[in-house]
Protein backbone atom coordinates (compact mmCIF):
# COMPACT_ATOMS: atom_id res chain seq x y z
CA UNK A 1 0.00 0.00 0.00
CA UNK A 2 2.58 2.47 1.16
CA UNK A 3 4.45 2.63 -2.74
CA UNK A 4 1.16 1.34 -4.41
CA UNK A 5 -1.55 3.79 -3.77
CA UNK A 6 -1.88 7.69 -2.88
CA UNK A 7 -5.47 6.97 -1.90
CA UNK A 8 -4.67 7.22 1.50
CA UNK A 9 -3.38 10.36 3.60
CA UNK A 10 -1.31 8.15 6.21
CA UNK A 11 -0.07 4.78 6.23
CA UNK A 12 1.23 2.55 9.37
CA UNK A 13 3.43 -0.15 8.25
CA UNK A 14 3.98 -2.96 11.20
CA UNK A 15 6.95 -5.57 10.62
CA UNK A 16 6.24 -5.46 6.82
CA UNK A 17 7.95 -6.80 4.26
CA UNK A 18 9.13 -4.51 1.63
CA UNK A 19 11.35 -7.03 -0.45
CA UNK A 20 10.24 -10.40 -1.12
CA UNK A 21 13.46 -11.64 -2.06
CA UNK A 22 15.32 -10.26 1.00
CA UNK A 23 12.27 -11.85 3.22
CA UNK A 24 12.69 -15.30 1.59
CA UNK A 25 16.78 -15.28 2.20
CA UNK A 26 15.95 -14.28 5.88
CA UNK A 27 12.54 -15.65 6.94
CA UNK A 28 12.81 -17.95 9.54
CA UNK A 29 9.94 -19.87 7.23
CA UNK A 30 10.34 -19.90 3.45
CA UNK A 31 8.53 -22.32 2.80
CA UNK A 32 5.57 -20.51 2.79
CA UNK A 33 6.94 -18.58 0.22
CA UNK A 34 8.19 -21.14 -2.00
CA UNK A 35 4.73 -22.23 -1.57
CA UNK A 36 2.79 -19.32 -3.09
CA UNK A 37 5.82 -17.40 -4.91
CA UNK A 38 8.43 -20.40 -6.29
CA UNK A 39 11.73 -19.17 -5.23
CA UNK A 40 13.77 -15.48 -5.92
CA UNK A 41 15.84 -17.11 -8.45
CA UNK A 42 13.19 -19.34 -10.66
CA UNK A 43 10.58 -16.23 -10.51
CA UNK A 44 11.74 -12.80 -10.15
CA UNK A 45 9.81 -11.02 -11.79
CA UNK A 46 6.92 -12.54 -9.57
CA UNK A 47 9.39 -11.24 -6.66
CA UNK A 48 9.67 -8.14 -8.05
CA UNK A 49 6.26 -7.30 -8.94
CA UNK A 50 4.73 -8.07 -5.30
CA UNK A 51 7.73 -5.86 -3.65
CA UNK A 52 6.95 -2.56 -2.15
CA UNK A 53 10.34 -1.10 -3.18
CA UNK A 54 9.72 -2.14 -6.71
CA UNK A 55 7.33 0.70 -6.89
CA UNK A 56 9.05 3.61 -4.53
CA UNK A 57 8.95 5.64 -7.41
CA UNK A 58 5.42 5.93 -6.93
CA UNK A 59 5.37 6.49 -3.50
CA UNK A 60 4.06 9.58 -1.82
CA UNK A 61 1.96 8.60 1.36
CA UNK A 62 3.17 9.33 4.73
CA UNK A 63 4.38 6.29 6.05
CA UNK A 64 5.35 5.24 9.88
CA UNK A 65 7.48 2.47 9.85
CA UNK A 66 7.53 0.19 12.97
CA UNK A 67 9.55 -3.01 13.67
CA UNK A 68 11.02 -4.90 15.96
CA UNK A 69 14.81 -5.37 16.63
CA UNK A 70 14.46 -9.16 17.06
CA UNK A 71 12.31 -10.14 14.63
CA UNK A 72 12.98 -13.50 12.82
CA UNK A 73 9.85 -13.75 11.00
CA UNK A 74 10.28 -10.66 8.52
CA UNK A 75 13.82 -9.42 9.08
CA UNK A 76 14.35 -5.89 10.80
CA UNK A 77 16.40 -5.23 6.97
CA UNK A 78 12.91 -5.04 5.27
CA UNK A 79 11.87 -1.44 7.55
CA UNK A 80 15.24 -0.27 7.00
CA UNK A 81 15.12 -0.79 2.54
CA UNK A 82 11.34 0.59 3.05
CA UNK A 83 12.66 3.61 5.24
CA UNK A 84 15.41 4.48 2.98
CA UNK A 85 13.51 4.29 -0.07
CA UNK A 86 10.65 6.49 1.21
CA UNK A 87 13.19 9.18 2.55
CA UNK A 88 15.12 9.15 -1.36
CA UNK A 89 11.84 9.24 -2.80
CA UNK A 90 11.24 12.30 -0.43
CA UNK A 91 8.19 10.82 1.23
CA UNK A 92 7.17 11.56 4.99
CA UNK A 93 8.36 9.09 7.03
CA UNK A 94 9.54 7.94 10.49
CA UNK A 95 10.66 4.77 11.77
CA UNK A 96 10.54 3.06 15.17
CA UNK A 97 12.49 0.47 16.23
CA UNK A 98 11.33 -1.65 19.31
CA UNK A 99 14.51 -3.02 20.72
CA UNK A 100 13.21 -5.94 22.91
CA UNK A 101 10.51 -7.08 20.09
CA UNK A 102 10.31 -9.97 17.70
CA UNK A 103 7.75 -9.92 14.86
CA UNK A 104 4.82 -9.03 17.71
CA UNK A 105 5.29 -7.09 20.33
CA UNK A 106 5.51 -9.20 23.45
CA UNK A 107 5.57 -6.50 26.12
CA UNK A 108 2.75 -4.34 27.57
CA UNK A 109 4.96 -1.44 27.32
CA UNK A 110 6.18 -2.04 23.84
CA UNK A 111 2.17 -2.80 22.83
CA UNK A 112 1.49 0.76 24.67
CA UNK A 113 4.24 2.85 22.78
CA UNK A 114 3.45 1.44 19.04
CA UNK A 115 -0.31 2.07 19.98
CA UNK A 116 0.89 5.97 20.70
CA UNK A 117 3.05 6.04 18.09
CA UNK A 118 -0.03 5.19 15.77
CA UNK A 119 -2.41 7.62 17.24
CA UNK A 120 0.48 10.50 16.86
CA UNK A 121 0.58 9.75 13.22
CA UNK A 122 -2.65 9.28 12.38
CA UNK A 123 -3.79 12.15 14.46
CA UNK A 124 -1.45 14.39 13.02
CA UNK A 125 -1.77 13.44 9.16
CA UNK A 126 -6.16 12.34 9.55
CA UNK A 127 -7.02 15.27 12.10
CA UNK A 128 -4.43 17.64 12.65
CA UNK A 129 -2.54 20.15 10.21
CA UNK A 130 -0.54 17.04 8.69
CA UNK A 131 2.77 18.41 10.13
CA UNK A 132 5.40 15.86 11.71
CA UNK A 133 3.77 14.19 14.51
CA UNK A 134 6.15 14.09 17.66
CA UNK A 135 6.97 10.11 18.12
CA UNK A 136 10.14 10.88 20.70
CA UNK A 137 8.48 11.08 23.39
CA UNK A 138 7.09 7.18 24.10
CA UNK A 139 8.87 4.10 24.11
CA UNK A 140 11.09 2.63 21.97
CA UNK A 141 14.20 4.59 20.02
CA UNK A 142 12.76 6.58 16.74
CA UNK A 143 14.97 6.78 13.89
CA UNK A 144 14.59 9.86 13.38
CA UNK A 145 14.55 11.29 16.62
CA UNK A 146 18.23 10.29 17.45
CA UNK A 147 17.35 10.75 21.19
CA UNK A 148 17.87 8.50 23.91
CA UNK A 149 15.90 5.74 24.96
CA UNK A 150 13.98 6.80 28.29
CA UNK A 151 15.56 5.57 31.07
CA UNK A 152 13.50 3.00 33.35
CA UNK A 153 12.27 3.94 37.34
CA UNK A 154 14.75 2.77 39.70
CA UNK A 155 13.35 -1.02 41.10
CA UNK A 156 12.48 -1.49 36.96
CA UNK A 157 13.69 -3.34 34.34
CA UNK A 158 13.74 -1.86 30.85
CA UNK A 159 10.84 -4.06 29.47
CA UNK A 160 8.79 -2.30 32.70
CA UNK A 161 8.41 -5.23 35.31
CA UNK A 162 9.98 -4.84 38.30
CA UNK A 163 13.12 -6.59 40.01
Amino acid sequence: MATHSDRFRAISVGAGISDFTLDYVTNDQPRKLREYLGTPWENPGTYARVSPVSALAQASTPTLIQHGRNDNRVALANALALFRGLKHQGVETQLVIYDNAGHGFGTPRDKLAAMEHNRRWFDAYLFGDGGRPDLSLVGPRNQEANQPRPRSRPGMRRDGTGG
